[in-house]
């Protein structure tokens, strides 16, 4: 399960639309997920374009909302997306890409709370997979906050930026791998002032066998006669997802294993 990148999208002045566009190394079957960031209540209005599915969207004392949506990027993938409100709104928005995920079923928990705080709390999740992904998604009204820096002790930043420098919105992100299943606990983004948020938690469900880690191994032998060298096999553990190679490397003159000093 990893984190691949990320695209963003700033409104500094009213608006009603934002159009993101799609991570660059997308390629079919990649998780996908969208945040979006605006001043005031739009959650009545604010839309994905066709293809996504709602995570969450809610607002906080009519000051601000957030809406996050995932989906499976396809075979032909739009360039770009846009999500839609009514009412001239600034805005911050971003898509996050995902791989090596639960294909048939990557969104395992998600919570979702607000508030104000100058320490916005990302809410708790439960896993019910092991090495499972935990991704904490803001959405704070203000520019009070340190560009791409958006707290979260433990956590990978993602990104944290604002609509414009002195606008009305902002949003941050970060991510961590959850090695055994139950609880997430909650994290805290941090503000340098006390503003309203909202918050979202996601835990991502890796691929059969995704524990993140990756392992290799060679071995050699020599074959005194041309023509096939038949196959062989490595041993693992467990069944496992695997790429081999095979290469054959000749002799040097007359056949012998020449050393240099």
């Amino acid at each position: 399960m990893t984190y691949e990148e990320f695209t963003e999208k700033k409104l500094g002045a009213g608006g009603t639309s934002l159009t993101i566009d799609t991570p660059a190394g997308t390629i079919e079957d990649d998780l996908l997920i969208a945040a979006v960031a605006t001043k005031l209540d739009t959650s009545g209005s604010l839309a994905p374009p066709g293809g996504w599915t709602e995570i969450d969207i809610g607002q906080r004392g009519g000051l601000l909302t957030l809406g996050v949506w995932w989906k499976l990027a396809g075979a032909s993938e739009p360039s770009a997306h846009e999500f839609a409100w009514s009412g001239n709104q600034e805005a911050y928005g971003w898509i996050m890409r995902f791989k090596d995920h639960d294909t048939s079923s990557p969104i395992d928990d998600t919570a979702a709370l607000g508030g104000k705080s100058a320490t916005p709390q990302s809410p708790s999740v439960t896993t019910t997979v092991a090495n499972a992904m935990i991704v904490r998604i803001g959405g704070f009204r203000g520019d009070d906050i340190t560009v791409d820096a958006p707290g979260l002790s433990g956590h990978t930043a993602i990104t944290m930026d604002y609509s414009k420098s002195g606008g009305t919105m902002s949003g941050g992100a970060g991510y961590k791998i959850q090695s055994a299943t139950g609880s997430s606990g909650t994290s805290n983004f941090a503000l340098t002032a006390s503003r309203a948020y909202r918050a979202v938690t996601i835990a991502i469900a890796p691929a059969a066998g995704g524990s993140g880690v990756v392992s290799g191994g060679a071995g050699y032998v020599r074959q005194s006669a041309s023509g096939d060298s038949g196959t062989s096999d490595f041993s693992l553990t467990a069944s496992e997802p695997s790429r081999t190679i095979t290469i054959a490397i000749a002799p040097g003159p007359g056949g012998v294993d020449i050393m240099l000093p």
